[in-house]
């Protein structure tokens, strides 16, 4: 199980789990694409999965650009086989919103003070001037 979309230079993670198996199952992970232009992009682990146990596998994308991705897993116990592959979206770094409080918990009645950072992709101040926020409780 995975995320549907991938993003240039961020982690995706991969959830695997492994049941009605009584060998260990040694299962390969492929994420793969040709961009739009440019060269072939992949990334891929293998792992032994056990039994009943789930394995989160982490992969660093890099600086991919737009193009057609999938997620590949194969798996062989040592006498059945799968594979399943699915398409991902790919879609690129936009802004991100950091929102940093004063307190962790706050009682009835307290005033909350409050500030927020908004960057772009490469961690740089995106907003200079005022923002409009607006809260709901």
């Amino acid at each position: 199980m995975g995320p549907a979309k991938i993003r240039p230079n961020s982690d995706y993670h991969v959830t695997v789990s492994i049941h009605d198996s009584i060998q260990p199952v040694q299962v390969k992970i492929t994420i793969s694409g040709q961009p739009d232009q440019g060269p072939f992009n992949s990334v891929s682990k293998n792992v032994v999965i056990n039994h009943d146990e789930t394995r989160i596998m982490n992969f660093e994308i890099g600086e991919w650009t737009p193009g057609n991705y999938k997620l590949k897993v194969e798996g062989d116990d040592g006498g059945d086989k799968f594979s399943n592959e699915t398409a991902l979206q790919f879609e690129k770094k936009s802004y991100s919103v950091f929102i940093q409080t004063d307190k962790a918990i706050y009682k009835p009645g307290q005033l909350v003070q409050f500030r927020i950072i908004v960057v772009n992709p490469f961690l740089l101040p995106a907003v200079t001037g005022a923002l409009d926020i607006h809260i709901k409780v």
